[in-house]
């Protein structure tokens, strides 16, 4: 899709075929250019020992051995006991929920096999029904770390420290909802639950995320299904994320965790997770697998900040898959862990890069500037900019300096520069309020989801004032069409020798998809009515003080006879900078280009010897149909690469027709 001359066969492909196609950053390698907005996790396993109940129940889970259940497993299915020790793992309701759909599937098998299937089920149905919340280790656990003087430090009256916990069966978070509220002694509102499916439609969830990040709304603990564990902001009010099952995946682990450990978290995340140690050997072996993935998503989230990496899949279910073969075939924790590593080591990611570290941003920073202004602030140049047009515009606009804001109404010309936003970035009022502050952004943002009209209007009333925001785009189109086709203004500037010109002109040359690409501001500077040179912008700017100071108006009207006269000559030289500028880009383009072109030839190359491949002949000769297909995908092959080409070449080769415009013209005081 990025680039369709890459790879030759997509069945076989390496680190160099996809080299440039993307970048790769972890929050480790932007951290120290966002200090305090991502805080380090800390890390809780809470586990505690089975009860005498729950320990019946697993030594009946290790004994099970199916005759008809798992006599037409397919490709890519887990053995049945092992879907049951995963519904175990997570609850006594979700395994049990699990077991009874199953018995009602084997209902209608008549076989012996079946029959002594059923009664294993039954029997261990049988010990999980034994087992009450208050026989449930690990629900006896979570409950006394959330009390007051538990390890959680949880204060449900305080509406900033809210709770996330996840659990990947629907029965589980079910269970927890109702256990957890009575037990805790919750008020109606306080528990809200995430799992979708029947009975919960988008409006409602969305309704119960905007609750759970609004300071005013009652609920304080949020039960949750992996539903919630993509795409959703809980950091808001919530710091801290419970892990009632271990997932088998640990792309699950990073996209549960994500929820609170991201970027805007305040607070320190806690993240806990919450298991049962039974005394069962088979069972201890395969959990201890699971706490092996708890160490090494932490380690990775330390060091590589990729663990997807370790298994090698990147793929959710591949994952569980992968976890759940190495519990059937009771794999040691040792060898599962050296497996582990040795994915890592042969990340294909990790090779693109070599050895070489990722660049990081504080790099890219010495390869970075400010472009030259002539104002200090974005805020100085809008309040200077609307000031001028005012009088032309059905606006009204007021600057409050204390605040670093503008207020201005809008009129249509100006809504319409809002219309492919959403409605309720504009205020019903019309007033818009625009700030450079960016710390009293990020208070209006916090206040307005603790309004209850947010979930009507979901944007602040105060803006961030930045040089993409409508307004300021749409002031800059105002101030460049302020002044009609072929003029310009002539300023006065006492800084200026007498009889001293510079035309101020800006120059662009575009690609040949008229792309610009070479973007220059030249002063051509006269003296005595002959040129004196060219200097650019950062020089002229160094050379009128012009921005940097406030120059009196003298109140004359400049003679502008002579100032015509020489703009054919200042064009003509700025026409001169300008390909200066050209032949240099042409310069650094055309190693480039080669290099790019030399590249392009070398793929056709393989493309052509993947398609011999594809349709070789295999003894038989080819038929008519089959040789019409491979000429047909040769001539595909050959206008795709023509295309690319042509479209390489036309992105980085300019032509020399420069577009000129004069921006203005200062002289020197004549008096």
């Amino acid at each position: 899709m990025l680039n369709p001359t890459a790879i030759a066969n997509p069945e076989n492909y390496g680190p160099e075929d996809i080299k440039g196609l993307f970048v790769r950053r972890f929050k480790k390698d932007v951290q120290d250019q966002i200090a305090g907005a991502m805080k380090d996790r800390r890390v809780m396993k809470r586990s505690d020992d089975a009860s005498p109940k729950e320990e019946r129940a697993y030594e009946i889970l290790a004994g099970l051995k199916f005759r008809s259940l798992d006599r037409a497993q397919r490709a890519g299915q887990l053995l049945f006991r092992t879907v049951l020790e995963k519904a175990l793992f997570s609850s006594p309701a979700a395994c049990l929920q699990t077991i009874n759909a199953r018995l009602k599937k084997l209902e209608s098998d008549a076989s012996p096999e079946a029959a002594h299937d059923r009664t294993m089920l039954q029997d261990l149905a049988t010990a999980l029904e034994a087992i009450t919340p208050a026989d449930f280790s690990k629900y006896r656990k979570l409950l006394a770390d959330l009390r007051p003087d538990g390890k959680l430090e949880w204060n449900p009256e305080n509406p900033a420290d809210r709770l996330v916990i996840f659990s990947e069966r629907i029965e589980t978070v079910k269970f927890l909802k109702e256990n957890l509220a009575r037990d805790l002694k919750l008020e109606a509102g306080q528990v809200e639950v995430l799992y979708g499916g029947s009975g919960q439609d988008d409006i409602d969830l969305q309704q119960i995320v905007g609750d759970f990040g609004r300071d005013r709304a009652p609920v304080r603990l949020l039960i949750a299904s992996d539903i919630a564990s993509e795409g959703i902001n809980l950091h808001f009010l919530s710091h801290k994320l419970l892990h009632f099952d271990i997932p088998w995946s640990l792309m699950v682990f990073q996209q549960r965790n994500g929820r609170v450990d991201r970027y805007g978290q305040e607070r320190q995340p806690v993240i806990a997770y919450f298991y049962t140690t039974p005394k069962n050997d088979r069972v201890r072996g395969d959990l201890r697998i699971l706490e092996l993935l708890i160490e090494k998503d932490t380690q990775a989230h330390k060091n590589i900040g990729d663990p997807f990496a370790l298994l090698g899949v990147f793929d959710e279910q591949e994952e569980e898959l992968i976890i759940g073969r190495a519990i059937e075939e009771c794999t040691t924790p040792a060898d599962f862990e050296c497996k582990l590593e040795q994915n890592a080591g042969d990340d294909l990611l990790a090779a693109l890069f070599g050895d070489a570290p990722v660049p990081k941003g504080f790099a890219a920073r010495g390869r970075t500037r400010t472009p030259a202004s002539l104002y200090p602030s974005d805020l100085e140049y809008v309040r200077s900019g609307l000031e001028s047009l005012l009088p032309k515009l059905d606006v009204q606009a007021e600057a409050d300096p204390s605040r670093q804001m503008m207020s201005l109404t809008i009129n249509e010309d100006l809504r319409r520069a809002f219309r492919f936003l959403p409605h309720e970035v504009v205020p019903e009022d019309g007033r818009l309020h625009l700030t450079a502050d960016r710390a009293l952004v990020k208070k209006a943002i916090k206040d307005n989801r603790a309004d209850d009209r947010a979930q009507e209007q979901t944007w602040p009333d105060i803006h961030l004032l930045w040089d993409l925001h409508p307004v300021v785009e749409w002031l800059n189109f105002k101030l460049m069409v302020s002044f009609r086709r072929h003029e310009a203004p002539v300023v006065t500037l006492p800084a200026l020798e007498r009889g001293e010109l510079l035309y101020l002109i800006e120059g662009e040359i575009p690609n040949r998809k008229a792309q610009p690409v070479v973007h220059e501001w030249c002063a051509v500077r006269f003296l005595g009515g002959a040129l004196a040179g060219t200097i650019g912008l950062d020089d002229f700017l160094r050379r009128t003080e012009f921005g940097a100071r406030a120059w009196p108006n003298p109140g004359h009207e400049p003679n502008l006879i002579p100032l015509r006269s020489l703009l054919p000559e200042a064009i003509a030289e700025a026409r001169r900078w300008i390909s200066k500028c050209r032949v240099e880009y042409e310069r650094r383009m055309q190693p480039r280009l080669a290099a790019e072109l030399e590249k392009l030839q070398r793929l056709h190359g393989r493309q052509h010897e993947q398609l011999e491949l594809d349709f070789r002949d295999d003894g038989a000769g080819f038929r008519e149909t089959r040789l019409r297909k491979k000429e047909e995908k040769a001539r595909h092959i050959d206008r795709i690469f023509h295309e690319y080409g042509e479209w390489v070449r036309d992105s980085m080769t300019t032509e020399d027709q420069p577009y000129l415009r004069v921006a203005a013209v200062f002289r020197g005081d004549e008096r």
